[in-house]
């Protein structure tokens, strides 16, 4: 982003007046930085070379590059942060689809693909991304629609029970569809678990 601001900085020809205002509201600190030693350190340069008293101006040229080794050091600081945050995952793989039947969820934060076997028989890859983990217990809304005229219905919800070890198993939790008894099981730590 810095690269950027100073690439549009070298390249613009627009009023300085109306550029820097627009910058700084849309780069926000990285605009800051660059404006600092763009403008604010060429300023003071300048002033300290004219000046026949110049223990005032170096203290105030000084003082700017003080203030942009701060900002160097606070938008440091923040990138890593931005990079070090983390989303919590559950991921997994629902077998034992097959023909038109599809998985659906109204949950905002899980991400449904179909993976192929061959053409009738498919499974599919699932994914939860949120921000915080969800509770212990938290139900997650399953759609099984078999539906297979426009007319005709044939939907089934389950709700995947969430539990703590979702997030410490490193391996994908693989829920198996029974189609004779219309039920989903994964195996948990207690056993086979029944959705």
């Amino acid at each position: 982003m810095l690269v950027s601001v100073i690439a549009m900085v070298l390249a613009s020809s627009l009023n300085p007046g109306e550029f820097w205002p627009k910058l700084l509201l849309t780069y926000g600190p990285c605009a800051l930085l660059v404006f600092f030693a763009y403008v604010l350190e060429k300023k003071a340069s300048e002033r300290m070379k004219a000046s026949p008293s110049k223990k005032a101006l170096v203290v105030i040229y000084v003082s700017v590059w003080i203030l942009m080794l701060s900002f160097a050091v606070v938008i440091t600081v923040v990138w890593i942060l931005n990079l070090s945050a983390h989303e919590f995952r559950i991921h997994g793989k629902l077998a034992g689809l097959h023909g038109g039947e599809e998985l659906r969820t109204h949950f905002r934060q899980m991400y449904i693909r179909r993976e192929y076997e061959n053409s009738s028989h498919f499974d599919y890859d699932w994914l939860i991304l949120s921000p915080n983990r969800l509770s212990e217990g938290s139900l997650v809304q399953l759609v099984i629609d078999r539906s297979t005229l426009p007319n005709h219905e044939d939907i089934t919800t389950y709700k995947l029970p969430i539990s703590s070890w979702f997030y410490d198993s490193n391996s994908a939790i693989e829920l198996q569809y029974d189609r004779v008894k219309r039920t989903i099981s994964f195996d948990s730590e207690k056993g086979a678990t029944v959705v």
